[in-house]
């Protein structure tokens, strides 16, 4: 005579009361893990071009501020239009060197006419491959 089955035994090839996943969830959840990852690649490649585009700002202000120091040590009648193509800062010393920085010196009159021994605009313009950064000021004789 044959043993009755219980209802604990588990027949040849099904698998009662074991759940698993279909290839159907496997795919639809590693096509949403990969599209997840290619939202957080593009903002990691975003924020790596945006910190490129705030070092050579930062640079060129340093440029803008180091020449008006350098005409701020200067006698008032040698402030003169000037200038200087490809210059950059170099990273340890701060000192300007070989670059891809234009900076521009112009000098006018307030009034638009010609500059005057007393006063005069200055403008200082820095520019690089598709930005530019300027800054105008009213130098008077001391």
């Amino acid at each position: 005579m044959r043993p009755a089955l219980s209802a604990g035994v588990i027949t040849k090839g099904i698998r009662a009361g074991r759940g698993g996943f279909s290839i159907i969830e496997v795919l639809v959840s590693s096509v949403i893990l990969i599209v997840a990852l290619m939202g957080f690649l593009s903002v990691a490649i975003s924020a790596t071009n945006l910190d490129g585009k705030n070092k050579d700002q930062a640079k060129a202000i340093i440029l803008l501020h180091d020449k008006y120091e350098e005409l701020k040590n200067t006698t008032f009648s040698t402030i003169a239009a000037s200038t200087e193509s490809n210059i950059d800062l170099d990273i340890v010393t701060g000192a300007p060197v070989a670059g891809k920085f234009n900076r521009t010196v112009t000098v006018a009159a307030i009034d638009g006419t010609t500059p005057t021994t007393v006063a005069v605009n200055l403008t200082i313009t820095i520019s690089w491959p598709g930005h530019s950064i300027s800054q105008t000021s009213i130098i008077m004789k001391p």
